[in-house]
């Protein structure tokens, strides 16, 4: 079963924005600076699964953090496009967590993958939620590859993830019984993403 998550909340730290006055004659070179700043911030997602690009452009991209004390959340869902209940695959959820303190870091908690509209239905109808069809196993080489950047606390913005992973065949394992299924890779690329707080009750 899916892993369960409480509803988190924390403040994260503040930093203190210093702007400087620039001359009439740097105006075009600071256009130019910006433009090129909001280029290299752009959020950017890539993902090949066994070894084949799906897609990098994914009309439909929604992350959000939860935090409590020493840890916090960061989930990011993904999709071609998603309107209503109709979702045109591929799908992507990861979820990523960081821990303070000596024993913290980041880890991941969850990636799902979903590229076969029957299979991601079934078990979406049996988990009461949207669920890919391919689930996390486990990093490649141990981790070897994979990176999760640092993390802006004001604009709550991860400059990069990359998570080379090994994902099993959910369907088969739930819904057919199939204890030994398939594994294929998913290469997770991911780039300035921003983060908004999750809502809560």
């Amino acid at each position: 079963m899916k892993n369960v998550f409480k509803i988190f909340g924390l403040a994260l730290l503040a930093s203190t924005l210093i702007f400087t006055a620039c001359k009439k004659d740097e105006e075009e070179e600071t256009n130019t600076n910006n433009e090129q700043q909001q280029e290299q911030t752009t959020p950017s997602l890539r993902l090949v699964f066994d070894g084949t690009t799906t897609t990098t452009n994914f009309g439909y991209m929604k992350s959000i953090y939860l935090t409590k004390a020493d840890t916090a959340l960061f989930s990011t869902t993904a999709a071609t496009s998603w309107e209503g209940s109709t979702i045109t695959f591929p799908y992507f959820d990861v979820l990523l967590r960081y821990e303070s303190g000596e024993q913290g870091g980041w880890s991941v908690r969850r990636v799902e993958y979903g590229n076969v509209a029957s299979k991601f239905e079934a078990l979406t109808n049996e988990y009461e939620t949207a669920t890919g069809n391919w689930w996390f196993f486990g990093l490649k080489d141990n981790g070897q590859g994979s990176s999760i950047g640092s993390l802006d606390p004001t604009n709550v913005v991860i400059d990069h993830f990359t998570l080379l992973c090994v994902m099993y065949d959910q369907y088969a394992y739930d819904i057919e019984d199939n204890e030994n299924p398939d594994k294929k890779e998913l290469d997770v690329y991911a780039q300035n993403i921003k983060y908004r707080q999750a809502q809560t009750k």
